[in-house]
């Protein structure tokens, strides 16, 4: 089959099982703005559904990736639970590209995923050379999950996500935040976006995260890593942010920024971030290196439990090290603080504050 069953052009006969696997055959180019594929069943935990490669089939001299172009298409890859179950899926090796989201809807990315009732795992993939035609940037480019009752994670791992080649109608801006909603971002580059990570963040380790920029829209304003919301966050499951090499961004808020999400009144939330190195940061708005802002959504009655250990954080003039923000008179927002052994370089700010 030139087309896999759930892409736009399969005309074949398919009848689903789980564990099913769809190859791509490497060095092959699949290009046209209705690319799009919708996943056409559901896995189990233990077989789960695969589209992805195998290194010993390819066209050319050696293998390389296979790649879906959207030529200008505002979407390659949608698993959604619109279509059925939406559950154990991995995709694996494939490159993305050229996507152009011309309005700001959750459902236009290179991946769209919604309503997942089990894990969809992303390995080894690459996406890159988007762009965005909207007037206001507010949605994710790269991967977007809409998590509804968020019974699914979504895992990215050992990827690059990278628009250096991207945001064509906006030179010198960024366009999109990467990831939105993703709960685990494991040994993965994501470079080159308005915002790296929006939401989400259960583990982001052992990743490269770098040119988080000032968005073509004005009143965008960036982070490198909005942690809230991720799968378990209110029943106890920490937020785990370590070994990460975060340097070389202009963002406007924070570096690290952690606020509750809704429905979290109540809840004990916790974050631990340690052996991270993070420098070389403009910014044009000074809060922390590391902002905790437990009452940025007015959810009080929760309790923060902050351990920070083992960082370098030198994050330009103006920062603070580590920045806990008490907006609102008389809240209920309790705080268990605890850091050691980092190191904090700065100017015009403090360490802490």
């Amino acid at each position: 089959w030139k087309h896999c069953p759930g892409m736009n052009g399969f005309s074949g006969s398919y009848s689903h099982e789980a564990g099913d696997r769809f190859i791509f055959k490497g060095g092959v180019e699949w290009l046209g703005k209705y690319i799009l594929i919708d996943q056409v069943g559901a896995g189990t935990s233990q077989n789960p559904d695969y589209y992805g490669i195998d290194q010993t089939w390819y066209s050319g001299g050696s293998w390389s990736r296979p790649v879906l172009n959207a030529n200008g298409g505002t979407s390659i890859m949608r698993i959604s639970a619109a279509g059925g179950p939406a559950a154990w899926v991995t995709v694996e090796g494939i490159e993305f590209t050229g996507v152009v989201i011309n309005t700001d809807e959750s459902y236009k990315a290179n991946i769209y995923l919604y309503g997942l009732t089990g894990d969809v795992i992303f390995d080894n993939i690459y996406i890159h050379n988007w762009d965005k035609t909207s007037a206001t940037d507010g949605t994710a480019s790269a991967i977007y999950y809409n998590p509804q009752n968020h019974t699914g994670a979504v895992i990215l791992r050992n990827s690059i996500i990278n628009n250096s080649d991207g945001c064509g109608s906006h030179p010198g801006y960024a366009c999109g935040s990467a990831l939105w909603q993703v709960d685990d971002i494991i040994n993965t580059e994501v470079a080159y976006a308005s915002t790296l990570i929006l939401h989400g963040g259960r583990t982001i380790r052992d990743s490269n995260l770098h040119h988080a920029l000032q968005s073509y829209d004005p009143t965008s304003h960036a982070n490198i890593a909005y942690v809230n919301g991720w799968k378990g966050m209110g029943d106890g499951t920490p937020s785990l942010i370590y070994r990460n090499y975060i340097h070389d961004s202009d963002v406007q808020t924070a570096v690290i920024y952690a606020c509750w999400a809704s429905g979290q009144v109540g809840s004990n939330i916790y974050y631990y971030i340690y052996d991270n190195l993070i420098y070389n940061l403009g910014t044009s708005y000074p809060r922390g290196c590391i902002n905790f802002d437990p009452d940025g959504w007015n959810l009080w009655n929760s309790t923060l439990h902050a351990y920070i250990y083992n960082n370098t954080l030198y994050c330009g003039a103006g920062y603070s090290s580590i920045y806990l923000s008490h907006r609102y008179t008389g809240d209920d927002a309790n705080t268990t603080l605890v850091v050691r052994n980092n190191h904090g370089i700065v100017s015009g700010g403090g360490i802490l504050y």
